[in-house]
């Protein structure tokens, strides 16, 4: 019996060791206009990269809103709104996902719809741009 429990707790560890965590930026390009507001549905490209998190973009003032219970599946919906500080140009960073995976797994990111708009509610262009930052 202690050998097969051995045999079974080695068998998880060699399991987790298999997998890693890594991030992936979440850019809109907004081919030079302002980005007031912006709403993107995503879906992780892999059926074995796992969403363990997601934290604000590093050129969007707003955090961005999405259902915690998405962190249970492979698909969520970003949205942010800043409408009052100062706007963001061209490729904006914003949102950071984070993901776990296999270590021989690079993670990929879909998307279903990308919607934005500038301050005043006008609609601008957008187009997802997403990237695994080097060393990740």
């Amino acid at each position: 019996m202690r050998l097969l429990i051995a045999l079974l707790l080695l068998t998880g560890v060699a399991h987790a060791q298999d997998r890693t965590f890594s991030t992936v930026e979440v850019i809109l390009d907004t081919e030079g206009a302002a980005l007031g507001a912006y709403q993107i549905d995503l879906e992780l490209g892999n059926d074995d990269v796992l969403l363990v998190g997601v934290e604000a973009g590093r050129d969007f003032d707003a955090t961005p809103t999405y259902d915690p219970r998405a962190l249970q599946g492979r698909r969520i919906v970003l949205a942010g709104l800043d409408v009052v500080g100062p706007q963001s140009f061209g490729h904006v960073h914003v949102a950071t996902l984070h993901v776990e995976h296999p270590t021989t797994v690079v993670p990929r990111v879909r998307v279903a719809r990308v919607i934005a708009a500038d301050a005043e509610g006008r609609r601008v262009p957008a187009e997802l741009l997403s990237r695994v930052p080097e060393g990740k």
